[in-house]
């Protein structure tokens, strides 16, 4: 075993820290107690407690909100006064990486004239440290909340004491803390540039900071990870800037990254486990009174080293939206898995695909394999990697699609959209229009372009809403879009509006990227169609020319209905005659539209009706 294993693995033993769900609180009165600190274990503090002719050893330890003890100190103990048998409440409990059935205790003790009655405990291995690595053999148990929450304590690591009693020195500082859930302390704590953090008090974690999911996920540490280089494979030491908890309270620390998805240190409800490293040399905790207190003089003045590869990353205030694309890609994999299901030859629409993308070597299609790895092996061959497995994208796709996914976005992270522009020969066979030479078409192939290009217009047009089309599905959701020159100069104007600016940053939130403007798309014409052939893939290839042709026809008849007022009355005409049941089948069958504005409704219930068959228009 190499010494960065070693280390995990005391790493591993020092902070095993177990969950439970019945605490009782009792009160007593007290008076000055002290007990011993035998070994302080990088802040981690064992004492050593008398039961009659017995010494114990015991880590007291914040971040645990049961008691537990080992099998011997349970031989010893169990049938005397110290230690209560109560079967029914006999559990699961959460350890380092899984959930195990615990026998219940409990546990009562008595320290000078201080009685500890009534605390719930549960059968564990509490041998979390040896002799070899540590310097001691411990421990016969674990003391939490239960046990802290009887009286006030003072840890003076210097000295080597706890004393129980109920007043501190006036020069120590206060730190904020509130109790949450099953006696769960809470600190809220600042990065410097502005971040806040939600941190869980655990003085049981050898480490100083330990990032729990909540945090892992909004601060994209895997993702900063992943493009700085490192695998995946066990720990990471993030260096963080100085951490305040409380306003004269500042530390240096360094936080660690530990990929384990379940156990008692992956829980979700806070953003960190944040260890005895940051309350210094002496504090003083009041469960009851929710009083945590510091003295500045022993606080740590640089970050404590561990032993685990180094990575730099920003914690600051700051846009992350360099990884929202994948959202994009995601929408384009749910694509391309629609138009492999309703082909008879799934291979056809990576076929399709790649030409429409202008792909030089086309990804190889595997008839055996489902639509839906097919669709995900289009963007990336790679798999399966040590911390994204085919079932973590199976488990997203199924609970949260179009969410951002770390491995979605790994799976798809060297993926790039070869063009925005493509010739497609299916449109040399459309009927010709009146207004065909006022008209300058394009096909676009790149989603993140027609999303950063066109969604803002369409918001400008009142043709959508921030609720009925987010920005993410914009480019899986249309077909096209036809504009009037004359339309964009209004756009233009808006676009400086604090409406449109409010919009430019929606995007930009959501893709990544800024917007950009189409003027240079007309060449000189009254009017620009954008056609998204990749849309017309997701009824399957054998469609796609008969559903690019449609939508072509449709953007058509709306350059039509703006270009000619005889076909304007003709399409508000149509929608008069219409009985009433007809008008709202039409409405609710089109949610995406915001048809509070009726020359929306004229224009788009006239392009339905007649994209199919130009041939009945004239």
């Amino acid at each position: 075993m190499n010494i960065a294993s070693m280390l995990f693995n005391r790493f591993v033993r020092s902070t095993c820290l177990i969950l439970s769900l019945f605490i009782i609180l009792i009160h007593s009165s007290y008076g000055l107690v002290t007990l011993p600190i035998i070994k302080d274990i990088n802040g981690l503090v064992i004492t050593k407690i008398s039961i009659g002719k017995n010494k114990f050893k015991f880590l007291i330890d914040s971040g645990s909100n049961a008691n537990f003890v080992h099998e011997t100190f349970i031989k010893k103990m169990e049938g005397t006064k110290t230690l209560v048998r109560a079967s029914k409440l006999d559990t699961f409990v959460a350890h380092f990486n899984k959930k195990k059935a615990s026998r219940a205790y409990m546990l009562n003790l008595k320290i000078k004239n201080l009685p500890f009655l009534d605390m719930l405990s549960y059968q564990s291995n509490t041998r979390r440290f040896s002799q070899k690595l540590d310097g001691i053999d411990c421990c016969d148990g674990i003391l939490g909340t239960p046990f802290l929450k009887k009286y006030p304590f003072l840890f003076e690591r210097g000295k080597k004491i706890i004393s129980i009693k109920g007043n501190v020195a006036k020069s120590f500082i206060d730190i904020p803390i509130t109790i949450k859930g099953k006696d769960v302390i809470f600190l809220d704590c600042q990065m410097a540039g502005g971040n806040q953090f939600n941190f869980r008090l655990d003085t049981g974690s050898e480490a100083p900071l330990i990032l729990q999911p909540p945090a892992i996920k909004k601060h994209f540490v895997r993702e900063k990870l992943s493009l700085k280089g490192y695998d995946g494979k066990g720990p990471a030491q993030l260096v963080f800037t100085k951490l305040s908890c409380g306003k004269s309270h500042q530390v240096a620390i360094n936080a660690l990254y530990v990929p384990i998805k379940s156990g008692a240190l992956a829980h979700t409800f806070a953003h960190g486990n944040i260890g005895p490293y940051l309350l210094g040399q002496s504090y003083y905790i009041d469960f009851k009174n929710k009083l945590l207190k510091v003295d500045p003089r022993g606080l740590p003045k640089k970050a404590q080293k561990l032993n685990f590869p180094k990575f730099e990353l920003l914690f600051k205030k700051q846009s992350n939206n360099q990884f929202k694309p994948s959202l994009l890609l995601q929408a384009h994999i749910l694509m391309l898995k629609s138009c492999i299901e309703q082909s008879v030859q799934g291979n056809e629409c990576f076929t399709k695909t790649c030409k429409i993308l202008g792909m030089n070597l086309c990804p190889a299609y595997d008839q055996a394999q489902p639509a839906f790895i097919n669709a995900v092996s289009f963007f990336s061959n790679k798999m399966d990697t040590p911390d994204c497995k085919l079932q973590d994208i199976l488990s997203h796709f199924e609970h949260s699609p179009l969410q951002h996914s770390y491995c979605q976005w790994k799976l798809t992270t060297n993926f790039k959209y070869p063009k925005d522009t493509v010739e497609i020969n299916e449109l040399e066979s459309a009927l010709p229009t009146p207004v065909d030479n006022k008209v300058s078409t394009k096909v676009l192939a790149n989603p993140i372009y027609i999303t950063k290009t066109f969604y803002c217009y369409y918001i400008f047009q009142k043709l959508i809403t921030y609720k009925s089309l987010p920005a993410k599905l914009f480019a899986f959701s249309i077909n096209g879009v036809s504009l009037s020159s004359a339309s964009q100069k209004s756009y233009y104007k808006w676009q400086k509006t604090n409406e449109g600016a409010a919009c430019n940053e929606y995007v930009k939130d959501s893709l990544g990227q800024n917007t950009t403007m189409f003027d240079s798309l007309f060449q000189d014409k009254t009017y620009l169609i954008i056609l998204n052939p990749l849309v017309a893939l997701a009824d399957g290839a054998h469609l796609f020319k008969k559903n690019l042709l449609k939508h072509y026809n449709h953007e058509r008849l709306h350059c039509l209905y703006a270009d000619d007022p005889a076909i304007k009355n003709k399409a508000n005409k149509l929608w008069r005659d219409l009985n009433e049941d007809k008008k709202e089948q039409f409405k609710k069958a089109h949610p995406s539209y915001d048809f509070t504005d009726n020359n929306t409704l004229m224009k788009e219930y006239f392009s339905y009706t007649y994209e199919s068959n130009l041939s009945g228009l004239f």
